[in-house]
């Protein structure tokens, strides 16, 4: 993937706050340009695979109609294939493991989207699984 290409990732936030974080902390990254799609519940979501040509997902696990690991496992089925990248509110690896076995590709802290390696890590993510494919 060419770092001038534009990455198209959906954001599924219901917090306004954290959508505006994440967005600020992307539109930073002077190596990729990235565009979100955000949806605030998993039932939008589905939606907006059929609408949107997309790269990858992001994903807080708790929404107001999903509530953790089965907010991934409901992501894995609708997103094809995509990379998902698990938020949560603390770092616990052993949890951090369940979400893998369920088919997130990365989980991420809330409070590391602030650092200059978010965005890098979602290229990352486009990279590897466009070379899985």
């Amino acid at each position: 993937m060419p770092a001038d290409q534009t990455i198209r990732m959906l954001l599924v936030e219901d917090n306004p706050t954290d959508a505006f974080l994440l967005n600020a902390a992307l539109s930073k990254a002077s190596d990729w340009k990235f565009e979100l799609v955000i949806v605030q519940r998993l039932q939008e979501a589905g939606a907006a695979f059929e609408e949107h040509s997309l790269d990858g997902v992001i994903t807080d696990l708790n929404l107001p109609d999903s509530v953790g690991l089965d907010t991934v496992r409901e992501l894995v089925k609708l997103a094809d294939g995509l990379p998902i990248l698990a938020l949560t509110g603390w770092e616990d690896p052993i949890f951090g493991a369940r979400l893998i076995e369920e088919g997130a590709t990365s989980y991420w802290s809330k409070d590391r989207i602030r650092g200059p390696d978010f965005p890098n890590a979602i290229a990352a993510l486009i990279r590897q699984k466009a070379k899985e494919q």
